[in-house]
């Protein structure tokens, strides 16, 4: 329920941090609003003088106001950062400091800790650790600028200790008071006014048009004040408080200070607390057992540090020079992510890239929040030791900050700071707002998952535990890889039609008749150059039938004319040289550019690709850098897909400039870069091994791709290890209604992180159990991560899939669905055949791109 005046000083009267005064309940007509002053501008040279008048007359009135805090302008400036410590540390109730982050509302999960975590870093270096022995309040509100279309998302400024979001509008816009997904509370728009400008219309703004949800939020500028004199300055701030007063007086308004709005907002949220308690030395250990005993039976959470099996946090030991493999062992030993203590900056590094997720702080001076490496840090607010004095420094603690709690041995070992340490905490139990937690309900609390994140600390772990992956041995190997090529040909040798050179798209064998789909797209027909291409490699075929098959493919490929640009069309029969879709695909025919580009770079067909692609318009097809699809007349950006990434190399390699997803402002840290990318192939859609595996076959893997390859590869694995079901996720061809599908990894699902996409809008094709029943093992993508990721898992994965995929008839199967374990039989495609062909070659050449684009 949403807490009145009188309810919020109560609250936060035990804590020093309530005005200097109290507000007397007035008769009104309405209940009286509450008002959130807000002083922003502190701009570069500010003198002390104009801000202690602005300031004083509030002070005076006991009205409380929030001061933004921008890293790098006035408020930081050594003269100024020092009065306002002073100021914060005299009149705790009356000014609060408020974090400043230009990019809040633009950022989501990882990169919205990250900017909540430099604004938290910026504050404490610029102002809180000026003067250690003045203790400041902990800032909990953070100002940021009204986005457009924000849809208030701002949980993750919670990971470094801010649980009200100030979202600042340039005008007058109505206070609202909401939720921010579930951790945070947010004020936005509120009325914003410059105090050069005179006295504010403030009973117009409090009797409606700056008030929703009984709150209006005065975001006062100081903006041009040097101007004035600070006499003048001081009478313009003198009026301020005295409108301010007269609403009070007149039972209209109440004032509140931003933090407030964390418990006064309707759904406020508990203050999460965690009690972390060090495992007992030898001399303690009754006196353990009894304080657990007595906090188990007084219904007291708490967690201990670096206990049980497995401990829910590895006590951090001074070994300085342990390496990254190390600590993942040590990590997976242990069955943890999270570290107690403190290591230093270098041991930091190396435990994210260990995969480690959390690291709780012993000293209050440490990190707070997320730092560069993808590290959550937590840090004590306060140690209990057994000091007589610690429950008054409990009581003192903000009722509106999260906290931890550290637990020394010295605190319980004897008889009487154990009872007044249990007597302690049962009455931290019992205070309003406040919720105690194990570290796992705190860590989720207040840190909540991020999809991408645990993939990228998933992918970094199991590449530290094996840095360097058993390849199989070479010469058995390639036996067997000729063996599965020569299945592979078999089926294009065998179906090609003579005239065209073409082969089908899909064929099914059933005994003495076949069935077969005689129509390519250009990426089958990409698929089945690669293959021929492979075979002639792999000694399949001579030069002469190598030459003979490329010139007759492509002689077989009409074009066409799409508001006057010659293009390849969208699919073409494969028994004569016709049109079947007199479309633009562009998805399908950067596949083939990749393709005809290696066959450019090939010496027996030097000239036979240029001649084609110089015959086409494709330049035309990107605008603003992005390619276009026609499709029945009408052009469609293609941009969003896990196809544009690759199609923009693709066309680089003919000299056209596209736009790639991934050309991306520039970041601080890898570890920011590679969330870059994980982020903007979320938004790309599921991720499969094509065309993300055959970029690497066929161009060489980029910086972008590398990460993305690693992180499926590792969820693979682990779903693997997890279900003892293989995971290979690709699009794929099925040999039944829907007859093709796209699977692949959910980056932005925690919990559902394998979906599925097929064309059909049939309702019950777009069900969980129906991906569960269709998800295929892709022959495809086995092959393709054996020739990009060898040893490990995907040697296990192809030993599953070849035994189970050969076709009688000629050729492989597309693949094995997951649920059943039965093998697509008779049934068999031109991309499979062609890709498993690409890839054996490129493993056999030394697992290297015929022909590398930089």
């Amino acid at each position: 329920m949403r807490l009145d005046r009188r309810s919020v000083l109560t609250l936060l009267a035990a804590t020093g941090l309530g005005p200097a005064f109290s507000v007397s309940a007035r008769a009104s007509g309405a209940d009286p609003r509450a008002l959130v002053l807000v002083l922003d501008d502190l701009a570069p040279g500010l003198s002390t003088d104009h801000l202690r008048a602005v300031l004083a007359p509030l002070v005076e009135r006991g009205i409380p106001a929030g001061l933004i805090l921008k890293p790098g302008a006035a408020s930081f400036d050594p003269a100024l950062a020092t009065f306002l410590c002073r100021f914060f540390a005299e009149y705790p109730g009356l000014g609060e400091p408020v974090a400043w982050a230009a990019d809040l509302g633009a950022a989501t999960g990882y990169f919205q800790s990250r900017a909540a975590s430099r604004a938290r870093a910026g504050f404490e270096a610029g102002l809180a650790r000026r003067d250690p022995k003045v203790a400041l309040p902990v800032p909990v509100s953070i100002a940021t600028p009204t986005s457009a279309g924000q849809e208030f998302g701002f949980d993750a400024v919670r990971t470094a200790g801010f649980r009200n979001v100030l979202l600042l509008d340039q005008g007058l816009v109505p206070t609202a008071s909401v939720a921010c997904q579930t951790n945070a509370v947010c004020m936005r728009g509120g009325a914003r006014h410059r105090l050069v400008d005179g006295p504010p219309p403030l009973a117009k703004w409090i009797g409606g048009d700056g008030a929703a949800s009984g709150l209006v939020q005065i975001v006062l500028s100081l903006e041009g004040i040097g101007a004035l004199s600070a006499t003048e300055i001081g009478h313009r701030a003198e009026a301020l408080a005295l409108l301010i007063d007269a609403q009070i007086a007149a039972g209209l308004a109440f004032v509140m200070s931003p933090r407030e709005h964390v418990v006064w907002f309707e759904q406020a949220q508990d203050r999460a607390c965690l009690i972390l308690i060090d495992p007992p030395p030898p001399d303690a250990v009754q006196g353990f057992a009894a304080l657990t005993q007595a906090l188990d039976a007084a219904g007291v959470a708490y967690s201990v540090a670096g206990a049980g099996a497995p401990p829910l946090c590895l006590s951090l030991v001074p070994e300085p020079g342990l390496t990254v493999p190390e600590w993942a062992a040590r990590l997976t030993d242990s069955g943890t992510d999270c570290l107690r203590g403190d290591p230093d900056p270098g041991t930091t590094a190396r435990l994210a890239e260990a995969g480690l997720r959390l690291v709780l702080h012993r000293t209050p001076e440490a990190p707070l929040g997320m730092d560069g490496n993808g590290l959550f840090h937590l840090r004590d607010a306060l140690t209990l030791d057994g000091a007589p004095d610690a429950a008054a420094r409990l009581a003192a603690l903000d009722i509106t900050r999260d906290i931890v709690l550290g637990v020394t041995a010295a605190a319980y070992a004897a008889p009487a700071p154990r009872a007044a340490l249990v007597q302690m905490l049962q009455d931290l139990n019992a205070r309003d707002a406040t919720r105690l937690a194990t570290l796992p309900q705190f860590a989720d609390r207040i840190a909540p998952a991020d999809p991408a994140l645990a993939l990228l600390r998933e992918m970094r772990a199991d590449m530290a535990a094996t840095p360097t992956p058993i390849l199989p041995d070479p010469e058995s190997e390639a036996a067997l890889l000729l063996d599965d090529a020569r299945q592979a040909w078999r089926f294009i040798d065998t179906m090609t039609e003579p005239v065209t050179g073409l082969c089908p798209a899909t064929v099914f064998f059933a005994g003495i008749w076949t069935s077969s789909y005689r129509v390519l797209t250009m990426w089958d027909l990409a698929s089945l150059l690669g293959g021929v291409m492979a075979a002639h490699e792999l000694g399949l075929i001579d030069d002469v039938s190598f030459v003979a098959r490329v010139e007759t493919i492509l002689g077989a490929l009409p074009v066409i004319t799409l508001n006057g640009h010659r293009l390849p069309p969208s699919e073409i029969a494969t028994d004569r040289k016709a049109v079947v879709t007199a479309d633009f695909n562009a998805y399908d025919t950067i596949r083939l550019l990749s393709v005809l580009r290696e066959f450019e770079a090939h010496p027996l067909t030097t000239g036979l690709a240029a001649g084609l692609v110089a015959g086409w318009d494709i330049a035309p097809m990107v605008r603003g850098g992005h390619l276009y699809s026609v499709t029945s007349g009408r052009l469609e950006d293609t941009f969003r897909s896990q196809c544009s990434h690759y199609g923009a190399r693709a066309l680089g390699g003919w000299g056209i400039a596209a736009q790639s997803p991934y050309d991306l402002p520039p970041v601080e840290t890898g570890t920011d870069g590679q969330m870059q990318v994980l982020s903007r192939a979320a938004w790309l859609g599921l991720l499969g091994a094509e065309p993300l595996l055959l970029e690497a076959v066929e161009m060489g893997l980029s910086a972008p791709s590398a990460v993305l390859a690693d992180v499926l590869y590792s969820a693979q694995r682990r779903a693997h290890a997890q279900s003892g079901v293989f995971h290979a996720v690709s699009e794929t061809v099925l040999d039944s209604p829907p007859w093709f599908a796209y699977h692949g990894l959910r980056i932005d699902d925690v919990r559902n992180r394998w979906g599925m996409t097929v064309l059909q809008a049939d309702a019950a094709f777009q069900t969980e159990a129906f991906r569960r029943k269709a998800e295929v093992i892709n022959t495809k993508a086995a092959y393709l991560w054996s020739a990009i990721r060898p040893g490990g898992y995907s040697a296990a994965l192809l030993d599953h899939v070849r035994p189970r995929i050969r076709v009688a008839d000629g050729g492989l199967s597309p693949g094995i669905y997951a649920a059943s374990g039965q093998s697509m039989t008779d049934y068999t495609d031109i991309n499979t055949n062609g890709i498993v062909l690409q890839a054996i070659a490129y493993i056999l050449r030394g697992r290297k791109p015929r022909a590398p684009l930089v």
